[in-house]
This record gives C-alpha cells, sequence and structure tokens, in this order.
C-alpha cells in the first residue's frame, strides 16, 4: 500500500484537530511507514493528541481521517 504524504497528513490534522502537525510528528508518521489505510495515523492522532476520549470515537476520526486525504490528490 501507497504512504502517506506530507499533505495528507497536515489535512488530516487540520481536519481533526484544527492545526497543523509539528513536524516531528509528520517525521514519526513518515519513519514508520503509515499507509493510506489510515488506521495507524486515525489511532495516532485519536491516541497521542486526544487522549482516547469516547467522543469523538475511534470510528469516528478514522472516518474524518479517510476523507482529509481523499481530498489531497
Amino acid at each position: 500500500m501507497a504512504q502517506i504524504t506530507r499533505q495528507q497528513i497536515t489535512r488530516a490534522f487540520e481536519r481533526v484537530l484544527g492545526v497543523e502537525p509539528r513536524e516531528a510528528d509528520i517525521q514519526l508518521v513518515q519513519m514508520m511507514g503509515f499507509d493510506l489505510d489510515v488506521g495507524d495515523l486515525s489511532e495516532y492522532i485519536w491516541d497521542h493528541w486526544m487522549g482516547e476520549p469516547d467522543e469523538p470515537s475511534l470510528d469516528d476520526v478514522i472516518r474524518e481521517v479517510k476523507a482529509a486525504i481523499s481530498s489531497v490528490k
């Protein structure tokens, strides 16, 4: 599967969190080889940035990340 791009990571952070990712976040996501499946990126945002809240759920975050990265060509 194709690796997620810097622009897709940025769009996902902006859509879910309303902020741009730190350079360290981009590098970590790319170093770990997160791909366009988006599950890993979604869980990273939901767990690391949001602290595993009940709302939004991980499934909610996955839907938003998918929507965010699909808008990047």
